[in-house]
């Protein structure tokens, strides 16, 4: 306004300035310069005014929209609310907390707290509320019990806000959640929860009586283990008299009624030593006791002494053995050959059992080869009478067998089944049967084998199907390559026990200890002496050095360490009677001869030392030398023995087969010979194949043991060509020059297709 004003007092200035003007135009024009700017501002009030009705009306809106929310989400909350201030006066609450309390929002609202608690109870809120808001704090989130006028009872959980103002008043503001489905779960699962305490004491009070059980039961287990462990021991030790004075009975002149009687003493001996071999077996496997072990071993070998083990039954029954295995079955293996052999040895005795006429068969194929593991399948078919279907599921339970009744035609415990089963199990594999009643059998078994060497293990050490297919019987030892009690000479009671791993070695000295009028019992190895020596007072031991599982030399080192278990009546050890004897005279048997070898046995604790081949000269020189003597006289049998021997021994001098040496070592025995030459032709191609196999792996100490057996096993049977070149390959692979061993097996065959044909040649003669 003082803008327009000073306008128009300078346009009249410039107008009176121009020319004189009348005083009354000049109050015309000043009244008109006032209308118009009185104009302006009742325009611009006019202006001003609407935008302040219209920002009234849009805070109005918006503040009516707000409240209409606030009052949407107080109204529609599930939870309870109510707003009181500091003297409980009830300001405002919602739909849902009028519902928890059973009363109306109109009923509530400028009300005292006592129209909802108690006078006690609505008093100590209060006084909360009074000193949480002196506080400025919230009160703790509580849960209580409430009841409505209604008589509804409701759990609910409270917190409380303290809402202070800028005018200095101060609210309360409390929001109740009902919480009544949530304890009422509660309830229930504490109520379980104390029902599932009570189960759970009266399970572990039921557990421990279980344990206390399971315990007791331990306890008579092993109880019963160790009981059947010594009863075993007591019993095999007279069972080994019994078989071993049968033996020596039948040894005598006896009439046909005795020898009979004898034969019917002594298989029922050796049927009771089998029956108590199964049950300790049997109750070692219950109690978790019996451990695998995990040696190396030669397949072919074990399917050779299997055959050797069953050839004189074979030939009692008139039937025909097989041993083969695939040509892609590995021969050097890392495992338990001892229980392999047992179940074995199980399903081909029942294979004979029960097959009357034909063929048992023995078969060995790979499933599958993983890294160094192996698995192989093993079968025993044979052409017998076979199993009713119906009777399948029977075979391998304990004490279990097809006919059960009292008249039944075949014996046996019904524990081998059984026992080969948990065995199979025991080494990563199954066992199982097919057979068609009157047809015949297969029983099937698996197992997990180990591998000794990579790529050379994968040699076939065997010969392949098309160029055997089986084993003849009577090709190899007709005794197993373990202790077992042979007869003994009548009127003596010397006892002599060979300690010898080569089939054919055991059989020249047998034959030779026979024809010098003595007995004496096989051990495959130093582990085997060992346990012989234990159950049966020996007089003399000749051990081998050089054995699978257990060498002389080890063997020998324990035995000088034992204290002797038994005495004469005089109560001063007696070597006739002593048990663990540590003084019992060892003579070594070894092909080694070179210079220091006796020297070593000696120092190893050995008495003496016999190079192979072995003669009855010499094998009689050590029997008199260190043999026991009765009150210091000779046996009679010992000097009538002696004096029937040749002059001398066989002349020394290559040559390709030395017959002549070989029936004057066998006494003159040519049926002895025979078997001696039989067996050996069946052995060797299975250990010359292992040697080569060897070689061929670099396995250095493997091809040494291998040529030390064959070494021997040549000398005793007069192969000199052959044994000349072994001896050059065990001494190359005892300086661990593998090439010079290898450079040497052409010659090696050569000399032993050459000593084969000679024996043939012999033999047809």
């Amino acid at each position: 306004m003082s803008i327009h004003g000073n306008m128009t007092g300078v346009v009249v200035l410039e107008l009176m300035t121009i020319q004189p003007i009348p005083v009354f135009w000049l109050v015309i024009l000043i009244g008109l310069a006032l209308t118009g700017a009185l104009a302006v501002i009742i325009r611009f009030s006019r202006r001003r005014r609407e935008d302040l009705e219209r920002l009234v009306a849009e805070r109005t809106a918006e503040l009516r929209e707000s409240e209409e929310l606030f009052h949407s989400v107080w109204d529609r909350s599930v939870d309870g609310m109510r707003l009181c201030d500091t003297s409980g006066t009830i300001v405002s609450v919602n739909t849902a907390y009028s519902t928890m309390v059973g009363k109306s929002v109109e009923e509530l609202k400028g009300k005292s707290l006592g129209v909802v608690y108690s006078a006690d109870e609505a008093e100590r809120i209060l006084q909360i509320f009074v000193r949480n808001a002196a506080a400025g704090d919230v009160a703790k989130y509580i849960e209580k019990r409430i009841t409505a006028w209604n008589g509804d009872v409701r759990w609910v959980a409270v917190s409380n806000v303290i809402l202070n103002f800028t005018s200095g008043s101060t609210f309360v503001l409390s929001i109740f959640r009902d919480v009544t489905e949530r304890k009422q779960a509660e309830e229930e699962l504490n109520r379980v929860g104390a029902d599932l305490r009570e189960t759970n004491r009266y399970l572990e009070e039921a557990t421990a009586r279980a344990n206390d059980m399971a315990l007791t039961a331990e306890m008579a287990n092993a109880a019963k283990s160790e009981f059947l462990a010594n009863m075993s021991h007591e019993i095999r030790t007279p069972m080994n008299g019994v078989i071993g004075m049968t033996g020596l009975l039948l040894d005598t002149d006896l009439d046909p009624d005795q020898r009979r009687c004898a034969e019917i003493v002594r298989k029922s001996g050796e049927s009771l030593l089998v029956l108590i071999n199964d049950i300790l077996d049997f109750s070692k496997i219950e109690a978790h006791k019996l451990d695998l072990e995990m040696l190396e071993f030669n397949l072919p070998a074990l399917l050779n002494d299997l055959h050797a083990a069953f050839a004189m039954r074979f030939q009692e029954w008139g039937l025909t053995m097989e041993c083969a295995a695939d040509p892609d079955v590995p021969a050097l293996l890392l495992g338990d050959p001892r229980r392999l052999t047992q179940i074995l040895s199980n399903l081909t005795g029942n294979a004979i059992k029960f097959t009357h006429a034909g063929t048992v068969s023995v078969r060995v194929t790979l499933v599958d080869l993983t890294g160094s593991t192996v698995r192989l399948r093993f079968s025993v078919l044979d052409t017998g009478i076979g199993i009713a279907d119906n009777k399948i599921g029977l075979l391998f339970n304990k004490f279990s067998q097809v006919d059960m009744s009292t008249t039944r035609r075949y014996g046996g415990t019904g524990l081998g089944l059984a026992i080969s089963k948990q065995l199979a199990e025991l080494m990563g594999g199954e066992i199982g049967v097919t057979s068609r009643e009157g047809e015949g059998s297969e029983f099937w078994f698996t197992v997990q084998v180990g591998l000794q060497t990579g790529d050379g293990a994968m040699t076939n050490a065997r010969p392949s199907s098309t160029d055997a297919t089986s084993l003849t019987v009577g090709s190899a030892c007709e005794r197993p390559a373990a202790v077992e009690t042979l007869n003994r000479l009548a009127g003596s009671a010397a006892r002599i026990l060979i300690a010898e791993d080569n089939c054919t070695n055991q059989q020249v000295g047998l034959g030779i200890l026979n024809h010098l009028g003595l007995s004496a019992d096989i051990a495959a190895n130093g582990e085997e002496a060992i346990h012989a020596l234990e159950s049966t007072p020996y007089d003399l031991v000749l051990m081998d050095v050089q054995m699978p599982v257990m060498d002389g030399i080890e063997a020998t080192r324990i035995i000088r360490s034992w204290t002797p278990t038994a005495v004469g009546d005089d109560g001063l050890l007696s070597p006739m009677t002593a048990l663990r004897n540590p003084r019992i005279p060892i003579i070594a048997m070894t092909a080694h001869a070179m210079s220091g070898d006796k020297e070593w046995c000696v120092k190893a604790g050995m008495n003496d030392y016999i190079a192979k081949p072995v003669s009855p000269r010499s094998i009689m020189e050590m029997l008199e030398k260190w043999l026991p003597k009765k009150n210091g006289v000779e046996d009679a049998h010992t000097r009538a023995a002696d004096d029937a021997l040749p002059a001398a021994d066989v002349p020394s001098g290559i040559h390709l087969f030395d017959s002549v040496g070989l029936v004057t070592r066998l006494m003159g025995e040519e049926e002895l010979a025979r078997i001696v030459i039989t067996g050996f032709l069946g052995e060797m191609p299975v250990q010359i194949a292992a040697m080569k196999e060897m070689l061929a792996a670099g396995n250095a100490p493997a091809a040494m043991r291998l040529a030390h057996g064959i070494n021997g096993a040549s000398a005793s049977v007069g192969g000199d060509r052959l044994r000349d070149v072994i001896a050059r390959v065990e001494a190359a692979a005892k300086a661990d020059d593998i090439d010079a061993a290898r450079m040497l097996v052409p010659d090696v065959d050569a000399e032993f297709t050459a000593l084969k044909d000679a024996c043939e040649a012999w033999m047809a003669h």
